[in-house]
């Protein structure tokens, strides 16, 4: 299918199909041409799109990556915290956890059960907290647990920049915030359509 920007993608991308109706189907490159994509759909029978997209509909391709974060228990038995992104090698972040807690955030500030969520009604953020142990080779030390709060924000919009709709301009973006000064950052993509399909 012809895709805007298409250079964008590599064999082997996990990519999410989008429209302006919230049709989802997660997919994955499995060749790039110029100005075009062949998808295999991880949803649909042998690869097959289940679903049809149109720029009529401000389809569009996202990139995925897929991060996970998760506790195991390493070699000499200590608990550790560990990441895993698509495509890279597992990174340990902490060893000795104690404990590893997500407490969901409403409007209000309040604590929200995980059962409340549900479409229309999501959190406003959720507070992490991480709870260290102590090294067994080193002396004692306390170590206060480490807590931070992630605002969830819209991170995705489709702008019609012409009054006939012709063309779209689709709008992301990764918000992220410096783990020194606090501050937030935005990095941005933008890109077009203008063609009949896809």
């Amino acid at each position: 299918m012809a895709v805007d920007q298409a250079a964008l993608f590599a064999p082997g991308d996990v990519v999410l199909l989008v429209d302006a109706e919230r049709t989802l189907e997660r997919a994955q490159v499995a060749r790039v041409g110029p100005g075009s994509l062949a998808l295999r759909s991880l949803d649909g029978p042998d690869g097959r799109l289940v679903h049809a997209f149109l720029t009529s509909l401000a389809a569009r391709v996202l990139k995925v990556r897929e991060v996970s974060f998760f506790l195991k228990t390493d070699r000499t038995g200590a608990v550790v915290l560990a990441r895993k992104t698509t495509g890279r090698v597992e990174q340990i972040l902490a060893r000795y956890v104690e404990e590893l807690r997500f407490d969901y955030v409403g409007e209000g500030g309040e604590r929200m059960e995980a059962a409340a969520i549900r479409p229309g009604q999501g959190p406003r953020g959720v507070r992490i907290t991480l709870r260290l142990g102590r090294n067994p080779d080193l002396p004692p030390v306390t170590v206060s647990p480490l807590s931070v709060l992630v605002s969830l924000e819209a991170q995705s919009a489709s702008i019609a920049f012409d009054a006939a709709a012709f063309h779209t301009i689709g709008l992301a973006a990764v918000i992220g915030q410096d783990p020194v000064s606090g501050a937030k950052t935005v990095r941005m993509h933008a890109w077009r359509n203008t063609l009949p399909r896809f």
